[in-house]
Parts: C-alpha cells; structure tokens; sequence
C-alpha cells in the first residue's frame, strides 16, 4: 500500500492555492499502521504529561502555574494549560511538529482555539509539508500565511462546546527534510513568541526563530492567530540545516521566558544533558535555596554535575528535564502564588457568601414587615370589635367583650413570635458585618503578601509549557 492512500483518502481541491488539510477521517495511519500524528488531546483542558512517539520524538504538557490559580479565574482546580500541539512523521522518515499557545485572557475559547490551530497545522503538514520545502523568502512567508489563514477560517473552528470564535494563539510550525543533494534541512515559521531551538551535537544551540515583541513585557505576545478573524503582526519564517544527530526543539514562552538570555545556548544544552532533572524537584529530599535571580550557566553547572553526551539522550529525557528546570526554577514564585490566590479564592468565595446573605436578609426583611402590617390589621380590626361591644347590654354584651379581648389578646401573641423573627434578622445582620470586616482583613493580607513578594523577588515566570523534542529522520 502506498503511503499516500494510506494517509489520505480523497486529494485536496486542485483550485486552491495552498490546498487544505485532510479531515481526521482522511488522516488515519502510515505504512507500517503507526498513527501519523500525536498531540494533544482537545477534550482535556488540563495538562496531559509526557507523551512518546514511535518515530522517537516526544513532548511534555507541563505547568507550573499554580492549582489555585486556575480555580480562582476559572474555578477549574485541575487546570486549564493554553498550549496545544504535537508532532508526527512523513514518508521519508523525516520528522515535523507543531506548538500553539493559547493567549492568558479568555480562559476556555483560546485553549480550544491553540488546539484547533495545532491540529490542523499537523494535518496539513502529514500530507502538503513539501510545499514548504526549497521555497525560501516571499514564497516560504505566502505559503505559511495561506496555511495560517486556513488555520483561523470559520470552517476550523469546532464550536459546540468547544467554541473557539474569537479564540487567539501564537504559534510555531516546523518541518524536517531532505534537499536533492541529500542534505537535512529544517524550514518552518512562528507567529508571536513560540520558539523553534536546534541542538547541534556538539551542543552548539541556535534559536532559529526570533520574535520581536511591541513591548518589553512579556505580556506582549509579538504576534497571533485569532480564530475566525485574523492573522495579527509579523509571520517569522527560517530555513536552516540540520544533521542527523540535531534536535529540533519546539517550544512556548512558558520554557524561553525561565532562561537567563544572556547564556541562552549554553543553559538549553546544560538542561538537557543533565541527569539531575531526571527527578522532580518535589521529589528530592534536600532542598535547594530559594532563586532570587534566574540561574547563570556557573551555577547550574555547579547545581547538576554530570553530563550527558546529547546523542545518547532520547527525546523522552530531553522533554522531562526541560520540564524538571521549570519546575525548579520556579518553586518559589509556585508557592507564594498558590498562597496568593488562596487567599483571593477565599475572599471570593467570602464575597459570594455574603451577597446571598444579604439577598436572604433583604427577603426576610420584606417578609417582616409584610407580616407586621397584617397583624396591624388585625388588632384594629379587635379593637373596633371591643368598642362595639360597650353599646350592647345583657349577655350578649359581655360576650362581645370576650371576643374582643380573645382577638386582641392573640395579635399580641403574634407580636411576640414577630418579636422572635427580629432577633434571627438581627444575628444575620450580625453575621453580614462580620463578612464584610473578613474581606477587607482577607484584602490587607493579600497586600501586604504582595508587597513581601516585591520586597523577596524570587526567579521565574510560572506559565503553562509545552515542549517538543524531535530528531529530524526517525528511520
């Protein structure tokens, strides 16, 4: 069988400039019955760890945000992690990827949109990623623009409950190959601040793929897709070679913002010849001191010790240990955030409590006096009652007087259980004031935990991290 019919079981549209993707009903498995693809999953929101290939790359769904974040934005507790994407191989043995990142503000439509534009990026890539190929300049730049364009089109967007409209990510796309002189070449582009990073073997490292954010912030993404609306800022395209023994990696902000940029190359190539972030660092039963500052390459030299030669690490290694350094990285700034947004969490939920109470206070109030205004009613109607009876002589009289006195005395009754009804008012009003005097103490902590956090700066972005290892041939 050949692989195109194993692949693809109807062509693209021979009027289109840059022909569109397979479905995932055309898209199924290579030759040798092996899933041409592997990303991540749409239908969890959360991280998905590591996952392997059998052309030998791997990826690693990570975060280091804390799980109280997510529960105060989004009251989700296990999470929400923005970037999307994965990798597969071609018929050649040649390897490609694909990495989105969700934007921060949204919540659910930017994941559902990362992992829109990641799937069909891949699928594109599994059966046209030779358009790419020995086009360089405007032509390499057309070509990912029309595939982005197809990535953001309303027909992409799967809706429903995943609705994505609106949904924005930056992104990187990249594809391994061979020119006919037989040389390996790697070609692709980014959108915004994802990162593709080539690890030489003798552990040169370059970012072929660079990104100029508007801004010195990292809040600034430099770039993005938005689904059903537009491609926004410049498409960054590259073209260099490779060897057999390279690895491409793909990768989010969530992993180039936790490196000290001063010694990016060097770091990256420590990181991932580093047997000591095989473990996590929650495991390890010695601590490491708090970073005030991300690490230079002196120190994490001096932290990890041996080394590993590059081409004896599999994919798998390299993902985790990059993972691993996030973590590490980053613990500090982890815990004094999950502290933080306990405390918001609590405040919120506070503040919620309290708007029901008052809601239930202001009804029983309204209720109160409803009641008290019937029973006003009732004792003048007992009282009209009494007076009556003086005008009558004989027995029938003083029953009369009986019966005034019987209505009267029993709207009194009703005073007295009103009388009840006002002291629960009162213990909610109580209990109302307590709430409010717990909010404004919950909001002087969370200042001054702030302002602590300013006064200890400690090292690291926590972010969502998606990272792709891949060696350019898998055969």
């Amino acid at each position: 069988m050949e692989w195109m019919k194993a692949v693809l079981r109807k062509g693209p549209s021979p009027t289109s400039d840059t022909p569109p993707a397979p479905t995932e009903d055309e898209l199924v498995q290579d030759e040798e019955g092996y899933p041409v693809i592997l990303s991540t999953e749409r239908e969890f929101l959360a991280s998905q760890g590591l996952m392997i290939g059998q052309n030998g790359a791997a990826l690693y769904h990570g975060t280091t945000s804390p799980p109280k974040y997510y529960d105060f934005l989004y009251k989700l507790p296990t999470g929400i992690n923005m970037d999307r994407g994965g990798f597969g191989h071609a018929r050649d043995g040649t390897n490609f990827g694909a990495v989105f990142d969700g934007v921060t503000a949204g919540g659910r439509v930017n994941a559902y949109a990362a992992q829109a534009f990641a799937e069909y990026a891949l699928r594109w890539l599994a059966v046209h990623k030779h358009r790419l190929h020995q086009i360089e300049g405007e032509r390499l730049h057309q070509e990912v623009h029309n595939l982005f364009r197809q990535c953001i089109a309303k027909e992409n967007n799967p809706g429903g409950n995943m609705q994505a409209e609106g949904g924005s990510a930056t992104g990187v796309i990249a594809s391994c190959h061979r020119t006919q002189r037989g040389r390996l070449m790697l070609v692709g582009a980014t959108i915004g601040d994802a990162s593709a990073i080539v690890v030489d073997p003798d552990g040169g490292c370059r970012i072929v793929s660079r990104y100029q954010r508007s801004c010195a912030s990292a809040k600034d993404t430099g770039g993005q897709l938005t689904m059903c609306m537009g491609v926004h800022g410049d498409i960054n395209t590259f073209s260099e070679p490779l060897t057999e023994q390279s690895i491409v990696i793909l990768t989010t902000d969530g992993f180039t913002d936790n490196i000290l940029q001063s010694d990016f190359s060097n770091i990256i190539d420590v990181i991932l010849r580093a047997p000591y972030f095989d473990d996590d660092p929650a495991m390890r039963t010695s601590v490491d001191s708090d970073l005030s500052r991300l690490p230079d390459l002196r120190e994490l030299r001096q932290l990890v010790g041996r080394l590993e030669s590059l081409d004896s690490v599999p994919c798998r290694s390299m993902v985790v240990r990059v993972s691993n350094y996030l973590k590490w990285v980053t613990r500090a700034l982890h815990a004094r955030e999950q502290d933080f947004y306990a405390l918001q969490i609590e405040m919120r939920d506070t503040t919620e409590a309290l708007l029901q109470k008052q809601a239930e206070l202001k009804r029983r109030k309204a209720a109160r006096l409803e009641q008290d205004g019937a029973d006003a009613g009732a004792g003048t109607g007992a009282a009209d009652n009494a007076d009556g009876a003086g005008d009558c002589t004989g027995d029938g009289g003083a029953d009369q007087r009986m019966n005034g006195e019987r209505i009267n005395g029993h709207a009194g009754g009703d005073g007295g259980d009103g009388g009840d009804g006002g002291g629960e008012i009162a213990a909610e009003e109580a209990e109302v004031q307590r709430m409010q005097e717990k909010i404004k103490s919950l909001e002087v902590d969370c200042a001054r935990l702030r302002q602590q956090q300013k006064r200890h700066r400690v090292a690291g972005k926590t972010d969502d991290a998606l990272i792709v290892a891949l060696r350019p041939v898998w055969l």
